[in-house]
């Protein structure tokens, strides 16, 4: 699909996939895991920075032949109406008819927190509506936001009502305490990757140092650096 321009030009290296670096190890056990999980509503991605969660959801957008739409979330979007507008844009950069309905109310709304369930009502509406393909939206680096009680309120309402077209994926590098997300986990329709799923491997390690370092250490020394190291 031929991904088109972005309406707002503020957004636009916030909803651009990440570019994958060189120097990193493709972590095939884990996007095999994103891949089965694929059905599901919403699977969050959360351990400290280090473990290699963009590189990952990278690696799986590439991989996937479904549209994804990407979300680079920032302190700005402890508002909760750059967050909606964002969250539009993103969507529209694959689907550019999309969300006018969503953003002329936006236009119109002076309180965008106290109006945010009729706001999130019409924009998972309009994706029910209006997208007609199976999608991926990757909301990265939920971290900065979570302290915005107005944002994580449009997410929880944004999670807890988007149609069964759309599997949202979630990264932070702390947990992701929502409501939506304990009764869809509760309902078997999320599921999680921690720092226990994240964590290297002894043969990654391996494989990282041999491939981009050069280094050929015995499977007992990389067990212990594994080990020392904690993944």
């Amino acid at each position: 699909m031929v991904q088109m321009a972005v309406a707002n030009v503020e957004f636009v290296t916030k909803v651009l996939v990440p570019r994958r670096r060189e120097d990193v190890i493709r972590r095939q056990r884990l996007i095999d895991l994103l891949h089965d999980r694929i059905h599901l509503r919403l699977e969050v991605v959360s351990a400290p920075a280090g473990y290699g969660k963009t590189t990952l959801l990278v690696d799986f957008a590439n991989d996937l032949e479904i549209p994804v739409c990407w979300y680079s979330l920032d302190t700005s979007d402890q508002d909760p109406r750059l967050l909606l507008e964002g969250i539009l844009a993103s969507i529209r950069f694959h689907f550019s008819d999309f969300g006018q309905l969503t953003q002329s109310r936006l236009l119109t709304v002076e309180d965008v927190a106290r109006e945010a369930p009729q706001l999130v009502g019409t924009l998972t509406g309009e994706i029910y509506v209006a997208v007609p393909d199976y999608f991926v939206l990757v909301l990265e680096d939920y971290h900065f936001v979570e302290d915005s009680d107005a944002a994580k309120r449009i997410l929880d309402l944004f999670v807890d009502h988007v149609p069964d077209n759309c599997h949202i994926i979630i990264s932070s590098r702390t947990s992701v305490e929502l409501p939506a997300i304990f009764s869809l986990t509760f309902q078997r329709r999320a599921t999680s990757l921690g720092t226990s799923h994240l964590s290297f491997t002894p043969m990654e390690v391996k494989e990282l140092l041999a491939t981009h370092y050069g280094l050929q250490l015995s499977n007992a020394e990389v067990d212990k650096l594994a080990t020392d190291t904690e993944g």
